[in-house]
């Protein structure tokens, strides 16, 4: 398991400083710079102790699920530094390319969180697929009619879409707008499209998953068309499309993750269930 503890590990330390990087520009944007300097040390060990103590109490609980309900906190913290921090005060009025569509280190901060937060997503689709094929193949052990049909071509579908997903996040990040605007609008239009589409069929290629979860995902398509649409017409900013695609992007990672945890659970515990009542037949 190197690859998962080092994949993980990774997305968390990065997680737990560009919070404290937030949280430690927003008081220096309150008290001054010259008062921040006082306090700096003693405000950094504080943010050691408390990351430290934190990562201790997570340590035991750092999964696919863990890291997905970081990411809204990640890519928030990271959005929020960089625009608490660019030297461009307007580029709301445009689109998020603009905050990072420079060279700077708030634009590179921005940039390495989409980088980043595309690599969570690859890794959350590793671990839902790893569990929807264990769930699976503990189904045909037992002959149960309830197997999926062409599970295999499901499951090469969602991953290869999820995974398309989160690379089209790496290369938005990676390509700025200015020297590289064709690889840029690729990767940005790239993921709408493929989000859109698995969100749309997810009831097909996840058939596990609950009815009330298709609900959600086919209502955020349909929020998310209605905010573009609202944009086309001139009656909101494409900022506050991308940030509203994005928050409800990141919320149905954060239940998906949950409801893939929830199947594990139930196997593992069908698993137990099973062992039990052997051990007890065995002792009749």
């Amino acid at each position: 398991h190197t690859f998962e503890i080092t994949a993980l590990s990774t997305i968390y330390g990065a997680t737990m400083f560009l919070m404290s990087f937030a949280l430690l520009s927003i008081i220096n944007s309150i008290i001054g710079k010259s008062a921040m300097n006082n306090y700096l040390p003693v405000l950094c060990s504080a943010l050691s102790g408390i990351v430290g103590y934190a990562t201790l109490i997570q340590a035991e609980l750092l999964e696919a699920k863990t890291v997905a309900s970081l990411l809204p906190l990640f890519v928030i913290s990271g959005a929020a530094t960089a625009g608490l921090t660019t030297d461009d005060p307007y580029w709301y009025n445009n689109n998020f390319s603009q905050l990072g569509d420079r060279t700077t280190f708030a634009a590179s901060m921005f940039n390495a969180t989409l980088v980043l937060s595309g690599i969570c997503i690859i890794i959350t689709s590793y671990f839902a697929v790893t569990e929807f094929v264990a769930t699976q193949r503990e189904i045909l052990q037992h002959n149960n009619e309830e197997r999926t049909r062409h599970f295999k071509t499901r499951t090469t579908i969602m991953a290869t879409l999820l995974i398309l997903g989160g690379i089209a996040f790496i290369g938005i990040g990676t390509f700025r707008y200015t020297p590289h605007p064709f690889l840029h609008d690729l990767c940005a239009r790239g993921v709408t499209g493929l989000i859109c589409t698995m969100l749309v069929c997810l009831p097909w290629l996840a058939p596990r998953l609950s009815r009330t979860f298709y609900v959600a995902s086919d209502l955020a398509v349909v929020l998310t068309a209605w905010a573009g649409n609202q944009w086309m017409h001139g009656h909101n900013t494409l900022t506050n499309v991308e940030a509203l695609s994005c928050l409800l992007f990141l919320g149905w990672i954060i239940v998906f993750s949950r409801q893939v945890a929830a199947m594990q659970t139930d196997r593992l515990q069908s698993k137990i269930n099973q062992a039990i009542i052997a051990n007890s037949s065995a002792g009749n």
